[in-house]
């Protein structure tokens, strides 16, 4: 649990749920292509990824 709460944890959270609402939004998960995954999951977790090299952010560990 340790792994899911932490910065990765939350990449990996992010980008599962972007795939997983990829596939139910398209009905069918044999018309989804690893192109489709991959540019949903990346597009997913780019605020997390701003959120994280913002030195104003703390909620990845970075302390004022």
């Amino acid at each position: 649990m340790k792994f899911l709460n932490s910065i990765y944890g939350s990449w990996v959270k992010i980008f599962l749920s972007a795939i997983l609402t990829m596939i139910v939004v398209k009905n069918d998960i044999y018309s989804v292509t690893l192109k489709e995954c991959l540019s949903a999951g990346i597009i997913s977790i780019l605020p997390i990824i701003i959120n994280y090299l913002n030195p104003n952010d703390t909620r990845y560990g970075k302390q004022k």
